[in-house]
C-alpha cells in the first residue's frame, strides 16, 4: 500500500510540477485534516491522506505559514505519521492543494 501512495505521489508530482504557474492561481479557501503519508522535500510537497478517505498532494510555497506542535516550523519540520491541518485552495486543475497554512502534531 505504502509503495502504491508513493507511486501515486510520484506521478502526480510529475503531471503537477510540469504545469504554467498561471495553473496555480487562488481559488476559494479549503480547509483539509488527515494524516501526512509521505514527504517530498525536493518538491515542497507532501501526500495527506484526509479523514475523508481521500489522498491529496499539498504543496508548500514560500509564503506558507508553518506550525508544528503549537510553535513556528519550516517545511523540514513536518514528517510522516503526523496529523495536519492544511488550510489552502485547490489548483484549478484539482490534482494539487496549494496551502497557506499547515499546523501539524506529532
Amino acid at each position: 500500500m505504502t509503495r502504491l501512495l508513493i507511486a501515486l505521489f510520484l506521478f502526480l508530482g510529475v503531471l503537477v510540477w510540469s504545469a504554467p504557474a498561471a495553473e496555480l492561481a487562488p481559488g476559494p479557501g479549503h480547509t483539509l485534516h488527515g494524516k501526512i503519508v509521505h514527504v517530498d522535500a525536493t518538491h515542497h510537497a507532501f501526500l495527506l491522506h484526509t479523514v475523508s478517505g481521500k489522498n491529496v498532494v499539498v504543496k508548500v510555497t514560500p509564503k506558507t505559514k508553518i506550525r508544528v506542535d503549537g510553535q513556528p516550523a519550516t517545511f523540514a519540520d513536518l514528517a510522516a505519521g503526523q496529523k495536519a491541518r492544511v488550510r489552502g485552495h485547490k489548483a484549478p486543475n484539482h490534482e494539487l492543494f496549494i496551502a497557506k497554512r499547515v499546523g501539524a502534531k506529532n
